[in-house]
């Protein structure tokens, strides 16, 4: 397949030569269909499969790669397919119907993507992008019809990575969306902002990856931020917590004497991690 499939192409010829020798003739056309086949599932699945991810879920698109170096990679895989066009033609049998048939064959394969587009099936409203939202401007102050807090939310939902976690959200309208975290709003206050009420897990039940959804919403309201900052307080009174205790544990061995007199001595607690020792 290097080479622009140069010598594929050319071992197929030579079947297609040796079989009009022989007397096979429908023999060694079997050879250049295999080729085209080849040349088609080789160079045509990766730009299929950019069109459909990337119409199911725009935001997929960073996962690609660079627009211009994605978009440059489609477009040499595409311009590939030419020798398997060349192929067809030649090897379409006379007559006009034929030749007519291979020309439709030819078409359909290579507007492939373009049929894939326009049938994929896009969510009914309006379904922002980051940059439709401005979410780097917020410092800069950027107008915008939504106000701050509605904003954040969006922009933290409508955010590359949380495209790719949370699919269901992102195929939800912006309009939906807002009222999805309006809901989850109000039932975090009548819990107190308690992320785990039986009712705000139900309420989430659909969504796989809360973890998105859950630092969106402290965004939005302010109770769920509240209860998360003394999480993390509560949290990092329990880390060290554990590494007083650890480094009293460790004071409380002897300390090392080498056998030979060190030029540096020095302590410290070290941690064991993925098997290994960072000290």
């Amino acid at each position: 397949m290097e080479y622009g499939a140069a010598p594929l192409i050319a071992l197929s010829w030579g079947g297609v030569l040796l079989a009009q020798r022989i007397g096979r003739p429908w023999l060694g056309r079997i050879l250049p269909y295999l080729t085209v086949a080849l040349l088609i599932v080789s160079n045509l699945t990766s730009p299929l499969l950019f069109v459909l991810d990337t119409t199911r879920y725009p935001a997929c698109a960073e996962t690609w790669g660079p627009l211009e170096i994605t978009a440059w990679s489609n477009a040499m895989e595409l311009y590939s397919l030419v020798p398997a066009v060349l192929i067809m033609l030649a090897l379409r049998a006379p007559g006009a119907r034929r030749g007519r048939l291979a020309r439709v064959g030819v078409s359909l394969v290579l507007a492939a993507p373009v049929l894939l587009c326009v049938t994929a099936s896009a969510p009914a409203g309006k379904v922002s992008a980051s940059r439709d939202l401005d979410c780097f401007a917020f410092d800069e102050g950027a107008p915008s019809k939504l106000n701050e807090r509605d904003r954040r939310f969006l922009c933290a939902i409508r955010d590359g990575l949380a495209w790719k976690a949370v699919p269901e959200l992102a195929r939800m309208p912006d309009r939906e969306l807002l009222a999805y975290g309006d809901q989850l709003c109000a039932l975090a206050v009548r819990n107190g902002g308690d992320l785990r009420a039986p009712e705000l897990e139900r309420a989430m039940g659909r969504i796989q990856d809360t973890s998105t959804l859950t630092r969106a919403l402290a965004g939005k309201c302010p109770v769920v931020a509240q209860a998360i900052a003394e999480e993390e307080q509560r949290m990092k009174a329990a880390n060290d917590a554990y590494v007083a205790t650890a480094k009293r544990r460790c004071a409380a061995h002897p300390r090392h004497r080498p056998k030979i007199k060190p030029v540096r001595q020095a302590s410290a607690t070290v941690w064991t991690e993925f098997w290994y020792i960072n000290a």
